[in-house]
């Protein structure tokens, strides 16, 4: 997946320690540590303190990657979305955390502009349809807002979800036959699944009906958008549906879950397909390759990937994810399993904890672990 290049503390949470610890099975296997609900809990309060200082947690995420910065968001919402729903006496602070972080996303993208968000390679080639947004960005907040909405609805949430979601469905309109763009002549499959999602939650709260593009889209996602080498779905593709890059963990773990609500037939088959292709381990714990079979792509947004093992920092934190979502209970015991075996790394080297993308791990690792109420609430 293009946007998730590195999350590397995804795997500081997850693999990377595999490399430096000759004796992490057995560390997998019998460190004690927090439940999955505690440490859950403490990567989301850790991330409303990194709100908080909100400067600097910007200003180093834009340092990596800008596209960090919006991604950050969009999970540290979902996640405190489904904290507000798991536990309704802290539902008041969680809701103002995403509110706090919502009205800023839609201040900064309609002052400064989408290309805040963006690399810089946004402006390298002429965009195919240059009336549209980036779904990329208009999908994220989209989701944002409509995820805050199905929690509790408010009337100037309202009014922003009415205007994001115009926008996204604006996206799909100006690409006609073909796919939407997120960066020129650059269509991903995280994006669609991201914009398809805002738009069913927009259904749920607004009882309008997207159904007829959402199943439009998913008929593609079986047939034409699917990477033959794999039969899952690809990663990335021109506006024109040609292929870029085949499968990716980093993006058909969110795929997978994101289908949950749009078409749980093809969700299951991706979700299954991907758990055959990338699922590695060792006694005890679990992480996800970036690329199936003897595939390596040399796309510097997949991230780094952890030599001998072909662990992926992105594609084992998205597992997690999806395993979560998916009720695949034993392969999300072994990630966690992982999770508190990556603890001894961070006694050994602190730094781990404080590199700039450490915010953006930490919201994905904080959304899968407390995965399920605002799914289930849709």
């Amino acid at each position: 997946m293009k946007h998730t290049r590195l999350l590397l503390t995804t795997v500081s949470t997850v693999v990377v320690g595999l490399v430096a610890v000759t004796t992490l099975p057995l560390v997998g296997l019998f460190a004690t540590g927090p439940s999955a609900d505690e440490r859950g809990q403490a990567l989301l309060t850790s991330n409303e303190a990194a709100w908080q200082d909100q400067d600097h947690t910007v200003a180093a995420l834009h340092s990596a990657n800008p596209e960090f910065d919006m991604l950050w968001r969009m999970f540290t919402v979902l996640a405190a979305c489904d904290r507000a729903l798991a536990t309704p006496d802290e539902a008041d602070r969680w809701l103002a955390l995403a509110d706090d972080m919502i009205r800023d996303t839609d201040a900064v993208a309609t002052q400064r502009g989408q290309r805040h968000f963006l690399l810089g390679y946004a402006d390298h080639q002429a965009w195919r349809q240059p009336e549209a947004g980036s779904l990329f960005v208009d999908g994220e907040i989209a989701v944002m807002v409509a995820a805050r909405r199905a929690v509790r609805d408010e009337p100037w949430l309202a009014q922003l979800g009415q205007r994001w979601t115009q926008r996204v469905e604006q996206d799909f309109a100006l690409a006609g036959n073909d796919l939407p763009e997120s960066y020129p002549n650059e269509a991903w499959a995280f994006c669609i699944t991201t914009a398809l999602v805002a738009l069913h939650i927009n259904d749920v709260v607004e009882g309008t009906d997207h159904s007829a593009l959402i199943s439009r889209y998913t008929d593609r996602m079986r047939s034409d958008l699917v990477d033959a080498s794999t039969g899952l779905i690809g990663s990335d593709w021109a506006v024109s549906g040609d292929a870029l890059d085949g499968t990716e963990g980093s993006s058909v773990w969110w795929v997978s879950t994101g289908l949950l609500l749009l078409d749980p037939d093809l969700a299951t088959a991706q979700y299954d397909g991907a758990h055959d292709a990338l699922i590695g381990g060792l006694p005890g714990i679990a992480w996800s390759r970036e690329w199936p079979g003897q595939a390596h792509g040399s796309d510097i947004d997949s991230g780094p990937i952890v030599p001998f093992f072909d662990a992926s920092p992105a594609a084992s934190g998205f597992a997690l994810v999806a395993s979560s979502a998916h009720g695949d209970d034993a392969t999300r015991a072994r990630l966690v399993r992982a999770i508190r075996a990556a603890d001894v790394l961070l006694r050994v080297d602190p730094r781990l904890s404080q590199m700039a993308e450490a915010p953006m791990g930490d919201a994905i690792i904080a959304f899968g672990l407390g995965f399920g109420p605002l799914w289930s609430h849709l």
